[in-house]
């Protein structure tokens, strides 16, 4: 019976089913499995992959919270008032009993300026004192609308040191999601070696079952002729010893496959099959990419360091500038009306009739201002500790690039030239099977050249499996790997 013939390979993929199917617990019976399905469950966003798109959104708060400087505000203040407190030059009314309301509308702009527009109205109903009865009304209302404005030409000089926090923190964010980027790349990637491995142990365990079942019948064979006198005792113990150990490893590799099975199923959080899984591959294997080291610049991973620098930068400009004294300019006018009525009252304000203008300097100064300056000291430091990432990342950057190139084109002759010598020995294997049925080779020479043919099948899927793992290992250093959906 040759090798490679149709009848045994159905019956050891038959024993290969009846070994696992009592292993798993529910699927489709025969699910095919691929490269494709590792793509589709991290695009359905697995619970792993949610916590890494979540994850890289969480610096958003922070540049939210940030421009949120220049929202406009309201605020709105109302109580009423029993005043009965005296005086020293004894001209105050008896009792004061007053209704106010204050509307006050506040706007930051990007220069920095600073603008409000206030609304008050104040109703009062006195007990005038005798030396004040002859001067005003019991009963009077004021309105009163006053536009101010804050600029600063120093501290914060022209808004910019909020500009630049607010460029800081948009910058910490876009490294933030690049990262997440970088980090859902990885997830991808560990989904399709686990995947690259369950079928490097689906395969192994089939090579071995059959492996068991050819060395049987040798056994078989090699007893019926010890019987016959054309065998001794050392060569049924030497087939019976290769027996034994080829079913310790068909025990070995039915442990890790079920291992890698749940591992895989684990990542695509779903229950593993029932069943015999199918792995669907190519057919042949892809050529090598072409390019020998990607672009700097476009690498995500350079992005996240320049980002990262031009960040801390921001960030210490906006510290210099607030380490500055403070010179605003500020101007405020006003205009109000006092009445007995109150429509009077609101007609005097809004008409401007008697207006009242300001406009100034304030100047401030800290001194020492050592938290500032700390921190300016501190973000000196983060910037030369940036500098020496980047340039360490790109030398990193470099050897990966070498060395991902170097394993793909060994590897990817390797399986080549391993493709080539399973052919080869199957050949020859079936060629010795018939001289050792004919008497015409020795027991020993079959069995070493059975050995060969298991050695290098087992070689062809490990190199197989590894040059497929380098391939989307390079296609993850370039940051090609999510549309890489083959």
């Amino acid at each position: 019976m040759g090798y490679w013939q149709q009848e045994s390979r159905s019956r050891y993929i038959f024993i290969l089913l009846s070994l696992i199917s009592s292993f798993f617990v529910k699927t489709a019976i025969g699910e095919s499995i691929s490269p494709k399905t590792i793509f589709t469950a991290f695009e359905n966003n697995t619970k792993q992959s949610q916590n890494i798109i979540l994850n890289g959104q969480a610096l958003e708060a922070q540049v939210g919270a940030l421009k949120g400087v220049y929202d406009p505000q309201i605020a709105i203040s109302s109580g009423y008032e029993v005043d009965r407190n005296e005086s020293l030059s004894g001209l105050r009314n008896l009792e004061d009993k007053s209704f106010q309301t204050q509307i006050r509308l506040s706007k930051k702009f990007r220069m920095g300026t600073t603008a409000e527009l206030n609304y008050s109205l104040i109703q009062q109903q006195s007990e005038l004192n005798p030396f004040t009865q002859s001067l005003r009304d019991s009963a009077l209302t004021e309105n009163k609308f006053t536009v101010s404005m804050r600029q600063p030409f120093l501290y914060n000089t022209l808004g910019a040191s909020d500009r630049l926090n607010i460029v800081a923190a948009e910058l910490k964010d876009e490294a933030q999601k690049m990262h997440s980027q970088e980090q859902s790349e990885e997830l991808l990637l560990q989904g399709l070696e686990i995947f690259w491995m369950s079928y490097r142990a689906q395969r192994s365990l089939a090579l071995n079952l059959e492996a068991r079942e050819i060395y049987k019948k040798l056994l078989e064979t090699t007893q019926k002729q010890r019987r016959l006198g054309q065998a001794d005792v050392g060569d049924v113990a030497r087939v019976e010893a290769i027996f034994e150990l080829q079913s310790q490893k068909v025990k070995r590799d039915s442990a890790q496959y079920l291992n890698q099975i749940e591992s895989l199923f684990h990542f695509l959080e779903r229950e593993a099959p029932q069943s015999d899984l199918k792995f669907d591959i190519p057919e042949k294997i892809p050529a090598p990419p072409t390019e020998s080291e990607p672009d700097l610049k476009v690498l995500r991973r350079w992005k996240i360091e320049n980002a990262s620098m031009d960040s801390i930068e921001a960030e210490k400009g906006a510290y210099r500038m607030r380490d500055l004294p403070v010179l605003d300019v500020v101007g405020e006018a006003s205009w109000n009306g006092v009445d007995g009525k109150a429509s009077q009252s609101l007609s005097e304000a809004i008409g401007g009739t008697r207006p009242r203008y300001y406009v100034g300097v304030e100047f401030g100064f800290n001194f020492g201002n050592s938290g500032t300056r700390s921190k300016i000291s501190n973000l000196t430091n983060q910037l030369t500790i940036q500098k020496n990432e980047m340039s360490l990342t790109k030398d990193s950057i470099a050897l990966e690039s070498a060395s991902l190139q170097r394993r793909i084109q060994s590897l990817y002759q390797i399986t080549q030239s391993a493709e080539r010598s399973v052919k080869l020995y199957r050949t020859l294997v079936n060629s010795q099977s018939r001289n050792y049925r004919q008497g015409r080779i020795q027991l020993n020479v079959l069995i070493e050249d059975y050995t060969r043919l298991f050695d290098s099948e087992l070689l062809a899927i490990d190199s197989l499996s590894n040059y497929h793992i380098a391939l989307h290992r390079w296609a993850a250093h370039t940051d090609q790997l999510i549309q890489t959906k083959n």
